[in-house]
């Protein structure tokens, strides 16, 4: 089963996934990233006007393969 790696982006600061998951394919990996990343929305999309949030997932060896982002943008009318 090939590995893959998950890299969190918050803002500007990167954490490396040292580890990695085995996952059955890209399409897997993708859906893992998907719903890690609406976690990791609930847990920190606080405090700033404007916050940007990516998991960037890479294969076994190292090559990029996508990138799943959020942003928040507070607009305070008035």
């Amino acid at each position: 089963m090939p590995r893959f790696y998950f890299d969190h982006r918050n803002g500007p600061d990167l954490v490396s996934d040292e580890e990695g998951i085995d996952c059955h394919d890209a399409c897997q990996a993708r859906d893992l990233a998907i719903r890690a990343l609406g976690e990791v929305a609930r847990e920190r999309l606080s405090g700033p006007e404007h916050r940007e949030l990516a998991i960037d997932v890479s294969d076994e060896s190292r090559n990029p393969l996508f990138c799943a982002a959020v942003s928040f943008r507070l607009k305070i009318i008035g």
